[in-house]
This record gives structure tokens, sequence and C-alpha cells, in this order.
């Protein structure tokens, strides 16, 4: 990957789309499953300690 990833960008990024969701007023289950598969993803694409 031609980008550094780091898990603190990881987490910034995951605190962006929690933002997101609160904006649009998205709860319940699938909020939690969204932020599961997007938890994965962000943690799948650090590359870098």
């Amino acid at each position: 990957m031609p980008f550094v990833i780091t898990p603190k960008q990881a987490e910034n990024w995951l605190a962006c789309m929690r933002k997101a969701m609160d904006e649009v007023h998205l709860s319940g289950e699938i909020r939690d499953y969204i932020l599961e598969r997007l938890t994965m993803t962000a943690h799948h694409m650090v590359n870098h300690p």
C-alpha cells in the first residue's frame, strides 16, 4: 500500500465513521453491524506500528 496507516489513524477514521452515523441518526443492530465491519476493515488496513 502506498500510504502509511497506523493504529491511531485507523481509530481516528473509525471515530469519523461513528460521527457520520450519529449525524444520520443510525442506531440499533444495523449500526452495530456496520461498525463491526468497519472496525475489521480499519484494522486490516493498518500497515505500520
